[in-house]
């Protein structure tokens, strides 16, 4: 009867991961709060650009257009709206919170997907808002990150 030597690994071993400070991704690692500033700087500039555009339209007009779209207490929400793009957008340029502005602007798009965009079909017109909802749950989750206000004053850990 023959007998083969089994190895097992040591218990230094260990298979290689995204957080190993020495492995292939650690330059990328490096990136990690670049990509994450400026992916909350450019979502907060579309938020800004959407709600200062429904101010130069006429929030009468934006009423009009959410009434005809079935969107409840349509003058309401076209002020809520505005404001909430407008202040929700800044809040994540500059950082400060991020979480609870990415949160609100996240649930506001599913709103407009509801109520505008649903029957259009994902490759009809609601893609860009499944992108924007997608970013907006990535910054709610993990934060502002290192260059915003929030880490400044100490409330994100990032």
């Amino acid at each position: 009867m023959s007998t083969t030597a089994t190895s097992t690994p040591s218990t230094t071993e260990h298979a290689p991961s995204v957080a190993d400070t020495d492995g292939p991704l650690a330059r990328l690692d490096m990136l990690q709060p670049y990509a994450l500033a400026a992916a909350r700087i450019l979502l907060g500039y579309l938020l800004v650009a959407h709600g200062l555009d429904k101010f130069d339209n006429g929030l009468d007009n934006v009423g009009a257009q959410f009434a005809e779209w079935g969107v409840p207490a349509a003058d309401l929400s076209a002020t809520g709206v505005a404001l909430l793009e407008v202040i929700a957008g800044a809040a994540l340029i500059i950082g400060i919170g991020a979480r609870v502005a990415a949160g609100l602007a996240a649930l506001m798009l599913v709103g407009a997907l509801y109520f505008v965009k649903f029957d259009l079909g994902v490759l009809g017109g609601s893609e860009t808002d499944f992108a924007y909802i997608a970013g907006l749950l990535a910054i709610f989750a993990v934060g502002a990150g290192r260059f915003s206000l929030d880490a400044a004053l100490g409330l994100d850990r990032r």
